[in-house]
């Protein structure tokens, strides 16, 4: 079992339809900018992912403008269970906290914040509504209604992002 994950935890978030839109990964999903600016504001440790690779996701948030928020861009690579394993040192003793739209592919020991998959519509508020203000409410295998996802903490992204892409 977990421990719920404290102010030293490290914010994980997926890339395609989590934070861009998972048909062309060309847009911002509403409130993502705002999301990561004030979560890195508050001294929070951002990293990204993606099952495309790091070099993909790194530019990707290039493109549109995020890449400095996060301190460590990684691939998601599946274990034998078929889960998504977490790049090595992105563990950390205040917990996980995974912002994902496949939260059943996720590591059992990190807090998972399910969202809803994004194709681009443009009336979508569920990272506006994200609470980041509580511990996670969630660990995997539970479900809970739109309104309740949200919320974890960590700390500040050091500069540029590093991958763990291979040359």
């Amino acid at each position: 079992m977990m421990n719920e994950p404290t102010a030293e935890a490290h914010w994980v978030f997926d890339l395609d339809g989590t934070l861009v839109d998972g048909l062309a990964a060309s847009r911002l999903r509403p409130g993502a900018a705002e999301l990561l600016r004030r979560l890195a504001a508050d001294g929070m440790r951002l990293s990204l992912w993606s099952a495309g690779g790091a070099a993909y996701a790194l530019r990707v948030a290039t493109r549109l403008g995020v890449d400095a928020l996060f301190s460590a861009v990684g691939e998601k690579v599946a274990g034998d269970d078929g889960r998504w394993v977490l790049p090595v040192g992105w563990q950390v003793a205040g917990g996980v906290v995974c912002v994902d739209d496949e939260p059943g592919r996720l590591p059992l020991d990190v807090a998972a914040l399910p969202v809803r998959p994004w194709l681009g519509g443009a009336h979508d508020n569920v990272l506006v509504h994200l609470d980041v203000s509580r511990p996670a409410p969630r660990r995997l295998g539970m479900q809970l209604a739109s309104s309740e996802l949200g919320h974890g903490v960590s700390h500040p992204p050091g500069g540029a992002p590093e991958t763990d892409a291979q040359p």
